[in-house]
């Protein structure tokens, strides 16, 4: 039998988890976009690693606001002055320690030395997260902000979102109804797909993916969805999805095309259209005619779902023009739009939203601004 722990010459879940963050903390690349860089990269990964490497990366991200405060509490110094790799280690154990009840804490302690040698960290760095690690592991957690004395902090620590989100929301929709949507906008979603319509439907698609071992049920508000309930195999090696018969996508972000609901013959523009899931679902909705060009701030090459290969060959979908927009001064903000009213979406917000801010830069002045990415 085979051991499932990952071998001595090759990274675990934890070494993985702090590349991911410190590539995407120091050049700005989508977590997302280095997990399935990654995970590509080491497709040799067990099965419980890769578990462990989404489930880190995914929960700091998610939780990085009420981490920081916590650890901020804890620290002598201003994190914006620790080294880097320092901060995310820092992450990494606290977010261990407060929300994985299944790992001890001394194996984080353990595992965060290890890391911290193996990146030839100076001891000082190495023994700073350890005394900071260890008053978190000893329960000495500092008490979060009231939100009652001061909402848009509280609310904030409380549910780790930005400042500056949380205060337009209680504008606009008061304390309670904002409390509400935050912890909503907390909870993992399922895991969502979209059916790739000009291959297939989703009664074929469901009796095809049972026999695949995936249970599997029909979206509640997109026509095109599924959520699976049940997998036991990665999901990108089924065959289904080699075949180009549906793509990851949560389901609020399927809703946005049908708000510009295309016909064929159209000549689009997605103004930040990022990994091209919405750009797919539209360009599926033409037809196979018409133009769509897709324009976004990083380079398309390699990552977008309508590249030109592998949309032909097994999406089906018509070729689509990739413009790459690079703003021109270092001050400018990132052109992309947000693809829904908060600029987030469920399931992989924040990251962007945090930094971004409050104000979104403006579309590129070559095609209409379509509301919505779209």
């Amino acid at each position: 039998m085979s051991d499932p722990r990952p071998s001595s010459n090759s990274p675990g879940a934890r070494a993985l988890a702090l590349d991911i963050l410190a590539s995407s903390a120091r050049h700005g690349h989508s977590v997302e976009e280095l997990l399935a860089a990654t995970l590509k990269r080491h497709s040799q990964l067990p099965r419980p690693e890769r578990s462990l490497l989404l489930e880190l990366v995914q929960g700091v991200k998610r939780w990085e606001i009420r981490l920081d405060y916590l650890l901020s509490c804890l620290a002598d110094l201003p994190l914006k002055k620790l080294h880097p790799l320092v901060l995310q280690l820092l992450r990494l154990g606290a977010y261990q320690i407060l929300k994985l009840d299944r790992i001890p804490a001394r194996a984080v302690l353990h595992e965060a030395g290890k890391l911290a040698k193996a990146k030839r960290l100076p001891r000082s760095h190495a023994g700073f997260v350890n005394a900071i690690l260890r008053r978190l592991a000893a329960g000495e957690v500092p008490a979060l902000p009231d939100p009652d004395s001061d909402p848009v902090l509280g609310l904030s620590v409380h549910h780790s979102h930005p400042a500056w989100l949380v205060a337009r929301w209680l504008a606009r929709y008061g304390p309670q109804t904002t409390a509400a949507r935050l912890a909503a906008n907390n909870r993992v979603p399922p895991l969502s797909v979209r059916i790739n319509t000009l291959k297939t439907d989703p009664a074929t698609l469901m009796a095809r993916l049972v026999r695949e071992g995936v249970e599997a049920r029909r979206s509640r508000f997109s026509p095109a969805g599924l959520i699976f309930e049940t997998i036991f195999a990665p999901p990108t090696e089924l065959a289904s999805y080699r075949a180009g018969l549906w793509l990851f996508q949560d389901e609020g972000a399927q809703l946005v095309s049908y708000l510009l609901p295309p016909s064929p013959g159209l000549r689009l523009a997605e103004i930040g259209a990022g990994r091209g899931g919405k750009t797919t679902h539209l360009a599926e909705a033409m037809h196979n005619s018409g133009m769509l060009v897709a324009v976004d701030h990083h380079p398309p090459a390699g990552r977008h779902a309508c590249s030109g290969r592998r949309s032909r060959k097994t999406r089906g979908t018509p070729p689509v023009y990739h413009l790459h927009h690079r703003t021109r001064r270092k001050r400018d903000p990132n052109p992309t739009l947000p693809c829904q009213t908060s600029g987030i979406s469920s399931g992989h917000r924040r990251q962007s939203a945090a930094a971004r801010g409050p104000r979104f830069g403006p579309a590129p002045r070559l095609f209409p601004h379509f509301p919505g990415g779209t």
